[in-house]
């Protein structure tokens, strides 16, 4: 993939999560699930410079990267009666939303441009070459 809409593409798109694709999902879409679920009840304070968030998360693929992965993880743990919701708590929101709020984390930097966008690391490209398998 060489465009970062590629990336993401259909994630939003209200499928179900692979993990109970007999299930139908509690979130219809990303979207529902951040907005009616996630900012509630993983609420941070955002208005300290400890935390950061962007309204317009949708438009940060390293954001949606981890909130799919939020959601999707939720779709198969909230089956779990027993550990279901602390599991996802423990291990999946509580360091997902430390990342995403963190002031250097994907939200870093934003303004109206979200150059978010085409931030990337700085790198050498790599040989070809030196990544073959062994034949």
């Amino acid at each position: 993939m060489t465009n970062v809409d590629d990336a993401f593409a259909g994630l939003d798109g209200g499928e179900q999560s692979p993990e109970n694709s007999h299930q139908k999902t509690e979130y219809a879409s990303l979207a529902e699930f951040v907005e009616d679920f996630l900012l509630e009840m993983c609420w941070r304070d955002t208005s300290a410079a400890s935390a950061i968030w962007c309204p317009e998360w949708w438009r940060h693929p390293a954001a949606i990267l981890r909130l799919d992965a939020l959601w999707r993880s939720f779709e198969a743990l909230r089956l779990d009666p027993a550990l279901g919701m602390s599991t996802w708590l423990l291990q999946h929101a509580d360091p997902h939303m430390a990342v995403l709020t963190d002031p250097q984390g994907p939200f870093k930097g934003c303004n109206k441009e979200h150059i978010s966008r085409s931030r990337k690391i700085p790198t050498d490209r790599a040989p070809r070459d030196i990544f073959l398998a062994d034949e």
